[in-house]
């Protein structure tokens, strides 16, 4: 991290740098600007900082006062540090706490180095004090005194536990500096700066090695009065686990003088499982886990809660890195918590690759210890890997199954469809990971009616494999549904367009007729219990009318017939509202689904039902107007008329209610004129040409354009097949009968001839 004041003396600017997982490559991270009023600082005293350990930032600096009375009572140092913290909007700076006091007179901080308790809880400072003794008398500019190095140790609540002085070199040195040790433990080292027997400047250094305990190991390996020429370049050699220092520097070339770092735990490993106050981890490094494995182990070796970072599994493949899940100690619900113990919840997502490498990392700041409220250390990722089994897949047929986007993802779909299907597709193929010549998007989608705002719904098909060692496409959508319903804690929220899929939604499969019936079963139950009623209502008419039935002559029998012929009405009506009602609902649930059926779906419902209203509503008073025995029906009967001519705006026929007699009830004996009948006949024809036939074709055209089929669509099909069928071979009987009648009507017009 790198701290600086900037243009403005009232500012500081921070930088946090951070290396990335595998690649080990130094990267910019999170930078941001502190003002110095908010730290309270006095303006000449020196700030230094340290990264906390909840990835926050620390600020150590100190206060001077000068007081006549009590002097030996009152401090007149105070040491103070508060916290940074990005995350918290509301208050981002914590309020100062002192770690150190003193009413030593003239004492000032001169030097403060911070870093995380290497027992892994709280923190450790070493602070080099300036006791002023003496100013010179010729030059006020110089001062005269000795060093103070302290050790103070306290935890994040303010809470000091621990001050120890450093006495001998320490005190005589101009900065003291602490260098955690890759293998446990820590360099405490000193500097003094010296000039050399030629007059070249350059640095003494010093020091003494600690063990993990914190306790006292040995001195420093170097020789005595070891000096190293300016600008004094001291290296901690991650790689090789030396210290690194340039000790001669010619024109030509330089020295380097390199000491060994001593080794407290033998295993890298225990080092970072310690830091992390973990006891153990299930399943172990290095051991061979089962795909799709759902749970992880950590044992603690203090009583732990939840607090608010994260954990995270990457899939690693040489240097190409995946993150498969990562999960806030925020999300209780993957968490299972016993004392020291906790146990997360893996998606079946996670480890789904036969073969591969895989690293378990814990931020710090994941868990806290409980009894204190102190973050934990953090534990990296090399420090905890498994290895998935190898597996041979079986083989599945192709899978078609369909995601629906965000309505910002609808809208940047709307600008660029081609570059944002190959991108779609490039990232999915990344995610799962899958080859990219398996995923296909069709070229045509839907609109999602029942959301609130416009939501694309797209197909997205998976194509079959051969080769068993990769994932097949039952096992690939169960991956891709998994991780998008779980979009926060996989590795879709981090892709530019991957992370526009809808989390509610998923990756559904493609419904098909038998999967609509499976799903909808009790709303097509209730489709037959009314198809049920109305097949019953028709026999029980049916049967009605034959009781009436007496041995009457020809005549009477021909009307009986047409009394049989018109309790057929009742299925035709049943199914005309039934289908009035199922087209109404298609509009309102589905009719945006597919945009260019919205308007010819709504305009051809609305037309057809206004027009049959009038047509029957001009039936009706035609009728009135000009026969008696229908003005005599409507006066007793002006309510059962006012319904069905209500209904009628499903079919014109409904009016043949009226004058069918069904079951021997008077309020459906009215008669109409042969014209009136005859005109209803050839309304129906034409609404059957207008209405039925266009809506049996847009609901043909909409499920084979569809990606998201119902149970409505799938309802007013049926219906609209059956009122097809019903009016293609009615009206096809009717008029083979009025045909026959006319012809018997002439032949006996013929007879009557012969015999005048």
């Amino acid at each position: 991290m790198k701290l600086a004041d900037i243009h403005d003396p009232d500012t500081l600017e921070w930088q946090k740098f951070k290396i990335t997982p595998i690649t080990g490559r130094l990267q910019k991270g999170e930078s941001g600007v502190i003002s110095r009023k908010d730290l309270n600082l006095q303006y000449d005293n020196p700030i230094y900082s340290f990264l906390t350990i909840d990835s926050g930032l620390g600020f150590i600096y100190s206060k001077r006062y000068s007081s006549q009375v009590n002097a030996e009572l009152q401090p007149s140092l105070y040491i103070y540090v508060n916290f940074y913290k990005p995350e918290n909007e509301n208050k981002k700076l914590t309020e100062p706490f002192i770690i150190y006091q003193t009413s030593t007179p003239n004492l000032s901080m001169n030097f403060a180095m911070c870093s995380v308790d290497i027992k892994g809880i709280g923190y450790q400072c070493v602070i080099q004090l300036r006791k002023t003794t003496e100013i010179d008398p010729l030059n006020k500019d110089i001062y005269y005194g000795h060093n103070l190095v302290l050790i103070v140790s306290f935890l994040s609540s303010g809470s000091v536990t621990r001050i120890v002085q450093l006495t001998g070199n320490y005190a005589k040195a101009d900065s003291v500096v602490k260098v955690p040790l890759i293998y446990g433990g820590y360099l405490l080292m000193y500097r003094n700066s010296v000039l050399d027997v030629d007059g070249v400047q350059g640095c003494l250094l010093g020091g003494d090695i600690f063990d993990t305990n914190d306790m006292f190991n040995s001195t420093w390996d170097i020789p005595p009065n070891f000096t190293i020429q300016s600008p004094c370049i001291f290296i901690y050699n991650f790689i090789y686990k030396t210290f690194d220092m340039i000790w001669k520097i010619t024109p030509t070339d330089l020295t380097i003088v390199s000491t060994d770092v001593p080794t407290f735990l033998y295993i890298e490993g225990e080092l970072a499982l310690k830091s992390a106050k973990i006891s153990s981890v299930n399943p172990k490094y290095g051991k061979t886990i089962t795909l799709g494995r759902n749970t992880l182990e950590i044992n603690y070796e203090v009583p732990i809660s939840l607090s608010i970072r994260n954990i995270t599994i990457y899939q690693v493949n040489g240097t190409n890195i995946l993150m498969r899940q990562t999960t806030s100690g925020k999300a209780s619900e993957f968490f299972t918590i016993e004392q020291n113990k906790i146990t997360l919840k893996v998606l079946p997502s996670t480890f789904n690759v036969p073969s591969a490498e895989y690293h378990i990392s814990i931020d710090p700041n994941f868990v806290m210890q409980k009894e204190i409220n102190e973050p934990i250390d953090r534990l990296q990722h090399s420090s905890w890997v498994v290895i998935t089994e190898a597996f041979e897949d079986t083989y599945a047929e192709s899978f078609t199954g369909s995601i629906r986007l965000i309505p910002e993802g609808t809208k940047l779909f709307y600008q660029n469809k081609k570059e944002f299907i190959d991108q779609l597709l490039q990232e999915i193929s990344l995610i799962l990971p899958v080859d990219r010549d398996r995923l296909k998007i069709k070229d045509h989608q839907q609109v999602d009616s029942s959301t609130q705002f416009e939501q694309l719904i797209i197909p997205l098909q998976i194509e079959p494999t051969r080769n068993l060692s990769q994932r097949n496409t039952n096992n690939l959508y169960h991956d891709l549904n998994h991780m998008i319903l779980n979009k926060q804690y996989t590795v879709i929220s981090k892709y530019q367009y991957a992370s526009l899929l809808d989390q509610s939604y998923g990756y559904k499969l493609n419904a098909g007729i038998k999967e609509i019936i499976r799903d909808n079963k009790e709303t097509i139950l209730s489709a037959i219990v009314v198809l049920f009623i109305i097949i019953l209502v028709f026999l029980w008419a049916k049967r009605k009318g034959e009781r009436n039935k007496d041995n009457e002559d020809n005549e009477e029998n021909e009307k009986n017939e047409d009394e049989e012929r018109s309790n057929m009405i009742i299925l035709k009506v049943g199914l005309s509202l039934m289908d009035f009602v199922l087209d109404g609902l298609f509009i309102y649930k589905n009719g945006y689904d597919i945009k260019i059926l919205f308007i010819p779906s709504l305009v051809i419902f609305a037309f057809a039902s206004i027009f049959n209203l009038i047509l029957a509503l001009s039936l009706i008073i035609y009728e009135n107007f000009k026969h008696d025995k229908f003005k005599e029906w409507l006066k007793k009967n002006s309510i059962v008329a006012s319904i069905f001519t209500l209904f009628s705006a499903t079919n014109v026929e409904v009016l043949n209610v009226l004058t069918s007699k069904i079951g021997g009830f008077k309020m459906f004996s009215a008669t109409f004129k042969k014209n009136t009948i005859s005109t209803i006949f050839w309304l129906s024809v034409t609404n059957f040409i207008v209405k039925d036939i266009p809506q049996f074709g847009i609901q043909a055209y909409y499920i084979t354009h569809v990606i998201s089929y119902n149970v409505i669509p799938f309802l007013t099909l049926v219906t609209s097949s059956a009122m097809v069928v019903l009016n293609v071979i009615g009206k096809l009987y009717n008029i083979i009968i009025e045909c026959q009648k006319r012809s018997t009507d002439d032949d006996d017009d013929d007879g009557d001839g012969d015999g005048d």
